[in-house]
């Protein structure tokens, strides 16, 4: 049957990277490493000791890999994500009071590095600070990595969806977002998670539209279900009835005559009231970020520069719609969601143009 003969429903997140995408979902469902538990005999502990070691290794070299991948595909600032994940591959406590449990209790290394990972997991789940919250997924990801290695298994990942389709999942590992196939994922919705999350930043850089938060959606959706994602207000509409996608019809279209004003206005000299021509900058770190600051600036400056010019004030919510967008690259100021130009720059160039 036609999910679209279906009752239409409306369910609100977060709204984590803007757009909008309409089509067809495709459920990810992830489930943790079953980790297997057996009594390790005395004469092969030392055997069990370097399997541990050759596990961290294969894992360190796939996540140094990842990392390469995002920075040539991507850019540097997303591929720092992965720094976090090399120093937990390093992380001696860790690593020590897995040894520890093993030479203690003699189960296999994977249910000693299992039960200490998710005791450090937890830890950091409880924590009240959001952006440290976030911070569980990570570790989360690559101790996963290790027991999938530890135990033979393939890797899980989003790199080959068979047609183009909306991602739907309980969550997405960052090694998971740094796979998700671009020319197939129309947008990425999750039940948990915020704008802080590394794979939140990885879908904002590749402009796929994203709605995070949505609690449950996972149970409540089947593949194939047609859905709209609105990553402007947050907000998820499973089997859009007729009436709303003919309203959404018009949204994009008023989107479209609103960039080809911009773009005809971007043609004009960019002049402020008293007659001072300025010209807008951006700190880039590879070519493609040209585009974004063009993009931006027809978006979000040309509009309301003149506006800015009488009431002689900083834009600051120009400067949050570039913090939105990832035009900074400050540390902090991504992990609250963005990525390129640093804070001081932007506050800088607004000045000017205002």
């Amino acid at each position: 049957m036609d999910s679209r003969a279906q009752p239409e429903v409306t369910v609100t997140g977060i709204a984590a990277s803007q757009g909008i995408a309409y089509g067809q979902i495709f459920v990810y469902l992830q489930t943790d490493v079953e980790v297997p538990s057996y009594q390790v005999e005395p004469e092969k502990r030392i055997d069990e000791v370097a399997r541990f070691d050759r596990a961290l290794v294969e894992t360190r070299q796939q996540v140094a890999r990842i990392k390469n991948e995002v920075e040539r595909n991507i850019g540097p600032e997303e591929a720092g994500i992965f720094d976090a994940h090399l120093l937990v591959l390093e992380d001696q406590a860790l690593i020590g009071e897995t040894i520890r449990e093993f030479e203690s209790t003699g189960r296999n290394i994977e249910t000693c590095f299992n039960k200490v990972s998710t005791r450090y997991i937890r830890a950091f789940a409880e924590i009240d600070y959001a952006y440290l919250r976030e911070r569980a997924g990570d570790l989360r990801d690559v101790t996963q990595r290790v027991l999938r290695n530890l135990l033979g298994q393939a890797e899980s990942s989003l790199n080959k969806l068979a047609d183009q389709r909306i991602v739907v999942a309980a969550d997405i590992t960052p090694s998971e977002s740094a796979s998700l196939d671009r020319s197939s994922a129309l947008a990425l919705v999750t039940d948990s998670g915020s704008k802080t999350s590394h794979a939140v930043i990885v879908a904002r850089s590749m402009k796929v539209p994203a709605v995070v938060g949505v609690r449950d959606l996972t149970r409540r959706v089947k593949d194939g279900a047609w859905a709209i994602i609105d990553g402007y207000d947050g907000v998820v509409i499973v089997n859009p009835s007729e009436s709303t996608l003919f309203r959404y019809g018009k949204i994009q279209e008023r989107k479209k005559s609103f960039e080809a004003r911009l773009l005809e206005a971007n043609r004009q000299p960019a002049v402020t009231l008293d007659g001072v021509t300025v010209s807008l900058m951006a700190n880039i770190e590879r070519s493609e970020e040209v585009a974004r600051a063009r993009a931006f600036a027809e978006q979000h400056v040309a509009p309301h520069a003149a506006r800015w010019e009488w009431e002689r004030r900083y834009p600051l919510e120009a400067i949050q719609a570039a913090c939105a967008q990832g035009l900074n690259t400050i540390e902090l100021a991504r992990a609250h969601g963005g990525q390129g130009l640093s804070f001081s720059c932007k506050l800088r160039s607004f000045e000017e143009i205002a």
